[in-house]
């Protein structure tokens, strides 16, 4: 909302209107054209629209006109390298015995981690190091 000496601006979506005033999304109120708003625009003509309301000082409405829709946000743009290191998938599921191995790999790197409070917290450390853990425990036998 903007007020501007006698006369505030509420922009917003129409959720019911009629040939004397408008009901906005999100209010309990209707707010109603002024008897003295000359050349007003029918507010039927904007139902369900996003618009701009110039109120007088009492609240009723001497102009309306439509708004522009709120912008969307842009989607967020994919970085280069991934956060975390790509795993390939498997092409067939893992075995029981390899799940609990990565289990283990990757509690054992983040209660190493979590016991050298020189390290920063950053997860891809502990990824890392449970990697590092699960390729020794995964060896082949020599």
């Amino acid at each position: 909302m903007i007020s501007s000496g006698t006369t505030t601006v509420v922009v917003g979506r129409i959720a019911r209107a009629n040939d004397r005033g408008v009901l906005l999304d999100g209010e309990d109120e209707w707010r109603n054209v002024s008897k003295f708003a000359d050349g007003c625009a029918d507010p039927q003509q904007f139902d369900g629209g996003d618009v701009s309301l110039t109120l007088d000082g009492q609240g009723y409405i001497r102009a309306i006109t439509e708004a522009a829709p709120a912008p969307v946000p842009p989607a967020p743009v994919a970085t280069a390298e991934p956060a975390v290191p790509a795993v390939p998938v498997p092409a067939e599921p893992l075995s029981k015995d390899t799940m609990i191995a990565r289990h283990v790999a990757l509690k054992a790197a983040v209660e190493l981690l979590a016991a050298d409070i020189t390290t920063d917290s950053d997860p891809e450390i502990a990824i890392s190091l449970a990697a590092a853990f699960e390729e020794w425990l995964m060896r082949p036998a020599s």
